[in-house]
């Protein structure tokens, strides 16, 4: 599968890896999972920082981008767990199924263009009887919909000119916490309009269709004004499949 993420970086903020890597803890304290995948893993922080944390747990993390997965590899080195974490550069259909007792993906099945049913439905295929999938994904509400509206406009427009300008914008409003280089990783986002979010349509696909439950739902703060607001939701699939 062809992206156009496949020749980029991308690394998470700190805080982020922290804020939705403990939320998952939290949720997940009652569960000892044995196998987690983490689907578009980045640089590895949130995997690296599961696995190091969870007893038992080994880690697989997959990513479409070779400077991701190069990167990963490399600060694994010196992780106290590294025995227990794999990186693998390719896309998620790599994963075999019904195998992983925990997946986490954050901010990224919103950007994978394939059919939404489709997508989830191998995303549930490749849980074990009982095993959760836990994503961070943008919802639908006004915010978001403004947002997308203007993405579609940069990207009709897409030009030098208009990275510059995102560019400029980000700095201006960011500058004091991000480094440039940073900045630079988001501007291919925002000419991205998501095929999936959040939503009824969504949450009934997961449930009704795939026989997923949902487990936990929490809002995840609002960092800019070009990032779509997000939540962060769990479902679990039933014991007996």
């Amino acid at each position: 599968m062809s992206s156009p993420f496949q020749n980029e970086a991308f690394s998470a903020p700190d805080s982020r890896v922290k804020n939705v890597s403990d939320i998952i803890l939290r949720a997940m304290a009652a569960e000892q999972p044995k196998l987690i995948a983490d689907v578009g893993c980045g640089t590895g922080e949130t995997l690296r920082y599961l696995v190091e944390s969870m007893p038992g747990a080994t880690g697989l993390g997959v990513d479409i981008s070779h400077p991701n997965i190069a990167v990963a590899k490399t600060a694994t080195e010196s992780s106290p767990k590294k025995e227990q974490l794999r990186f693998i550069q390719g896309d998620f259909w790599a994963l075999p199924s019904g195998q992983y007792d925990l997946i986490v993906s954050d901010s990224v099945f919103h950007l994978i263009p394939l059919p939404t049913v489709q997508m989830f439905a191998k995303v549930a295929e490749n849980l074990s009887p009982g095993g959760v999938l836990v994503m961070t994904i943008p919802y639908a509400c006004p915010y978001n919909t403004l947002l997308w509206m203007a993405r579609r406009v940069l990207r009709a427009i897409k030009c030098k000119f208009t990275d510059q300008m995102i560019l400029s914008i980000a700095k201006m409003l960011h500058g004091g916490k991000y480094s440039d280089s940073s900045l630079r990783e988001r501007i291919i986002y925002m000419y991205h309009v998501p095929q999936a979010y959040l939503s009824p349509e969504l949450h009934r696909l997961l449930t009704c269709d795939l026989g997923l439950k949902l487990f936990f739902v929490e809002l995840l703060p609002h960092a800019s004004l070009g990032q779509a607001k997000h939540k962060i939701v769990g479902y679990r699939k039933s014991a007996g499949k």
